[in-house]
């Protein structure tokens, strides 16, 4: 199992794998929460224990009702005649975590030691998190330096009218090599056309399907001879709810022996048979879509996580059947305006080629 080293504001240390998700899991101990207890019973009275699943096992729920669910959970919250100042003192931009992560990765070219890759997801850009806090977060971004941004979905939230400011928010972006970014269902709810041709229009390329490779050099390799050298491909999926997943578009046509990282919106895609039995190499796939379980209630759980596998995928390093996930927790949030437990976050990975970390 590889070592991860992983730094949470000033503090730093070396863990293995499995120890990062547990630390995710230890963040469920219990302080005072009785102002917020009403909120919490309503939640959990209305959504614990509830699956959405269509006869073929598939979490498909129609989008009025979908749009249903996030009207009356955002109810309870709206309600009260602070919340608005309460959900910006909560979730404002100096609330983001930002998570380092030292990832040895299998192959990597000794040159890209050091590569940083950001990852952004599950924005929710709305009337909620408004454009000036995304700016700001964005600028945080940018102060670490990274090499690549990937963005894993969910960009917006309510209404296509917030297409346009949030890919304006991620043109602001300054990787020393590049933007990509896949969809996930609330882009295709609000406009999938609309929301790629945004993104494109901001210069960020979309990798549904499709993947791109960064060379030994830390360029990207437009075309590719069979005697060119290895490098890091950064491949991304269709959104597994509205969308086609198709490993082979994703991945085919790679060398083995290149590494590789995978952009999935939904986590759910790593226990997918069909993904699967492709039997492609993946080094690392990244995700968002759980929100960390936004709402985690001490001594109850999470009320609503958005997987066919329960809270295996809600947050931080997982153990897939075929490869490890990385679930970042997201910045914004869907139905109920609030986060608790589970904090608003940036992942920032920092690739070492594999045996060289300290």
């Amino acid at each position: 199992m590889p070592h991860l080293k992983i730094s949470s504001h000033s503090v730093q240390r070396t863990v293995h794998a499995n120890e990062l998700h547990e630390a995710h899991q230890a963040a469920l101990d219990s302080p005072d929460f009785e102002s917020l207890r009403p909120m919490f019973d309503w939640l959990s009275n209305r959504m614990t224990e509830r699956r959405f699943r269509s006869e073929t096992g598939t979490v498909k729920k129609s989008r009025k009702f979908k749009l249903a669910v996030s009207r009356a959970m955002a109810q309870a919250v709206v309600n009260s005649p602070s919340a608005e100042r309460a959900y910006q003192r909560v979730n404002g931009p100096a609330r983001v975590h930002f998570t380092r992560i030292i990832l040895p990765v299998a192959g990597l070219p000794p040159s890209l030691d050091g590569l940083r890759v950001a990852q952004i997801t599950d924005v929710h850009h709305g009337p909620w998190l408004p454009a000036e806090y995304i700016a700001a977060i964005m600028a945080q971004v940018n102060a670490t330096k990274p090499d690549l941004v990937l963005l894993t979905g969910d960009y917006v939230i309510n209404s296509p009218r917030y297409i346009d400011p949030v890919a304006r928010a991620f043109a602001t972006l300054r990787p020393s090599i590049g933007v990509f970014a896949v969809l996930g269902n609330h882009d295709w709810w609000e406009g999938a056309g609309r929301m790629r041709a945004a993104l494109e229009s901001a210069g960020i390329p979309m990798v549904d399907n499709r993947h791109v490779v960064v060379s030994p050099e830390r360029s990207l390799i437009t075309s590719r001879r069979a005697d060119s050298p290895l490098g890091l491909a950064v491949a991304g999926v269709g959104d597994y709810w509205e969308d086609r997943v198709s490993a082979d578009d994703a991945l085919g046509g790679l060398p083995d022996a290149m590494p590789r990282l995978l952009l999935s919106h939904n986590p759910d895609v790593a226990e997918d048979a069909a993904f699967l039995s492709a039997g492609h190499r993946v080094d690392l796939m990244i995700s968002g879509h759980t929100h960390g379980g936004q709402v985690r209630i001490p001594r109850l759980g999470t009320p609503v996580i958005p997987s066919l596998y329960g809270g295996k995928y809600a947050s931080g390093w997982v153990d897939g059947p075929a490869f490890p996930v990385y679930i970042n927790n997201g910045i914004g949030t869907s139905g109920v305006p609030l986060r608790y437990k589970a904090p608003a976050e940036v992942t920032i990975f920092d690739l070492t080629p594999a045996g060289l970390i300290l």
